[in-house]
């Protein structure tokens, strides 16, 4: 038996909405970890923060944020203009952008 139950959505975001949307999701997460950031457990669900994490330990903030910088503005070019990505560049964006939120250098948190 095939039941034909289609999902349609009447509005689909343009790659330049969707990275807008994605910025202000990162600005959320951050104000969201400034209450968490002690919650091992929260922080270990979330792939950016057990990425963050792991960087920030190893002590590659400011080595990312660096490249991150260098490439951002081609980066969101290139995901602007509606070719294909791939999502580890993204979630490197998302990344940088956490860390440049994060103001790494000033961070004051374990």
């Amino acid at each position: 038996m095939h039941i034909d139950n289609e999902a349609v959505n009447g509005y689909v975001d343009s790659n330049v909405e969707f990275l807008h949307k994605s910025v202000e999701s990162i600005d959320m997460l951050v104000k969201i970890y400034d209450f968490m950031w002690e919650d091992q457990n929260f922080c270990h669900q979330l792939p950016i923060l057990r990425r963050y994490g792991r960087y920030r330990s190893l002590g590659l903030l400011g080595l990312t944020y660096r490249i991150f910088k260098m490439f951002r503005r081609g980066m969101e070019r290139h995901f602007a203009s509606g070719t294909a990505i791939s999502i580890k560049q993204f979630e490197f964006y998302k990344l940088g952008l956490f860390i440049e939120k994060m103001k790494y250098g000033t961070e004051t948190k374990n």
